[in-house]
């Protein structure tokens, strides 16, 4: 940017690292609105924007960014993925469910979207479908969503056999501060955050 203070992409990307990374919610609110100011086109930008409005419960301003982007390229599955896991987030999974299986539609191989798919299943208590979603994810990416699946099985009464994915993943030598945090998500299906918490 110091460069060419022009650019978008930069923008998108500052706004990012400063959403995730340093939680400077505002200055990364302004990094984000520059760059759509100067692109209004570009789809990807508005994603990370969209997340970062989320993890703040700004659930409409997210829906509107997604909205546009998805306007704008009606063919990108990112948008849809992305809508879906809005609506999972706030609870809503018979609206999340159209718009992950239309972004599968566009994008078969895209993992996240079988995930969210999956959790919203979950929230529809459709166990055979989540637990379906949940394997396709994981046959695509491996151990991130492995540890989703594991949380299903565990959700859905299948207890030995998500204990032995996490027991596989806790082992894993090229473990990392991201597995870790989807290890817990499969604690939490496997219940040790109530006994610890009674």
């Amino acid at each position: 940017l110091a460069l060419d203070s022009t650019i978008a992409e930069a923008h998108t990307a500052l706004g990012h690292a400063l959403c995730v990374s340093e939680f400077a919610w505002e200055e990364a609110d302004r990094s984000f609105e520059r760059a759509i100011a100067l692109n209004p086109t570009y789809t990807f930008g508005r994603m990370p924007y969209a997340i970062c409005l989320m993890s703040r419960n700004r659930f409409r301003d997210a829906e509107r960014q997604l909205r546009t982007a998805q306007s704008f390229d009606p063919l990108s599955p990112a948008p849809s993925n992305m809508l879906g896991r809005l609506y999972w987030t706030i609870q809503q999974p018979d609206r999340a469910t159209p718009h992950l299986l239309q972004a599968l539609e566009l994008s078969p191989q895209m993992d996240l979207a079988w995930q969210v798919l999956g959790h919203a299943y979950l929230q529809k208590n459709m166990s055979a479908q989540a637990i379906d979603a949940f394997e396709r994810a994981a046959a695509l990416s491996g151990a991130r969503d492995s540890a989703h699946l594991a949380y299903a099985y565990a959700m859905t009464g299948q207890r030995e056999r998500a204990q032995a994915i996490v027991q596989k993943l806790i082992h894993r030598e090229d473990r990392t501060s991201q597995l870790a945090y989807h290890i817990a998500i499969a604690y939490t299906g496997l219940g040790y955050w109530r006994e610890r918490n009674r």
